[in-house]
């Protein structure tokens, strides 16, 4: 698991320019990216990691109804007020630090781009997300929260696999 985290860091690194040696921090959304947060601290030389908490959608989002309510508020803007933070690590943390959020899988980048947020109102000042499994590619976490880029996810030589599974 952690060969496969160095390969998909590495892979992100250099499809996004992000510098793998800028880090202060590492924060791991739970629960599978704070399993995975540890390693990435090790293979970064990261000395602090921590972890998040970000809970969406109380309700079932699996039926069809779920779903069509989930595009729904995709359309309508509202998707990422469905976030909200949980847990949060204490801010001192990561007051002007430079973070990396890691999630072991991501769709839609709701839950990187809350707990961006979060990061940036505890005074982070830069902040990144990777996953170990991206469904439609590389989010940029530099985005505004508005003008979202993606970049397609280059193929690993590895399968994008985690003991836990992923969706």
């Amino acid at each position: 698991l952690e060969r496969l985290l160095e390969q998909r860091l590495h892979d992100w690194g250099k499809a996004t320019g992000v510098q793998l040696d800028a880090f202060d921090v590492v924060l791991g959304v739970l629960t599978g990216g704070a399993l995975l947060a540890p390693a990435a601290a090790r293979i970064l030389n990261v000395q602090v990691v921590t972890h998040i908490r970000v809970s969406r959608y109380a309700e079932d989002v699996y039926s069809p109804a779920g779903v069509a309510r989930v595009v729904i508020d995709q359309l309508r803007g509202r998707h990422d007020d469905k976030y909200i933070v949980r847990d949060p690590p204490d801010a001192a943390l990561l007051h002007g630090k430079r973070v990396l959020i890691v999630d072991d899988a991501t769709v839609s980048g709701g839950t990187l781009r809350a707990a961006r947020r979060f990061c940036l109102e505890a005074g982070a000042v830069d902040v990144k997300g990777v996953a170990l499994s991206m469904n439609r590619g590389y989010w940029d976490a530099t985005d505004d929260g508005v003008n979202q880029r993606w970049m397609p996810a280059a193929k690993l030589p590895l399968p994008c696999f985690t003991p836990w599974g992923t969706f």
